[in-house]
């Protein structure tokens, strides 16, 4: 990110290797003329490309029904899938067969859900 920064005659950024936005962006950007560092089916870009309007959504306090919730876990699952990462993949698998049984038993899947922790949301 800070060599695409460059070619964009843009200030430099302290970028964390384990920020999940600098991670979706390396995934789905061009970085200048190293192109896409990653071989990434379109399928996988596409998930990538979600889930970064996903991070967005959320870094903005968005709310999320469940029915949302249930697609970006997901989608979580598939991306973490097909980018090899298999543990992470099948606890994003676990989250969502347990996030399932769980609003199963609300009923309502169209409601916005307000409480961070119902709707599977990382607390910062």
């Amino acid at each position: 990110m800070e060599h695409k920064d460059d070619l964009q005659h843009k200030q430099s950024k302290l970028y964390k290797s384990n920020d999940p936005q600098v991670q979706l962006r390396m995934l789905t950007e061009r970085l200048g003329g190293l192109g896409y560092p990653f071989n990434l089916s379109p399928e996988c870009r596409a998930y990538a490309s979600e889930m970064r309007q996903v991070r967005n959504l959320w870094a903005h306090n968005e709310p999320f029904t469940v029915d949302d919730v249930q697609r970006y876990l997901d989608t979580s699952f598939r991306l973490l899938h097909a980018v090899g990462a298999e543990g992470a993949a099948e606890q994003t698998r676990s989250l969502l067969t347990e996030f399932k049984s769980g609003s199963s038993e609300q009923g309502t899947s169209q409601a916005p859900i307000t409480d961070a922790s119902t709707a599977g949301r990382i607390e910062r």
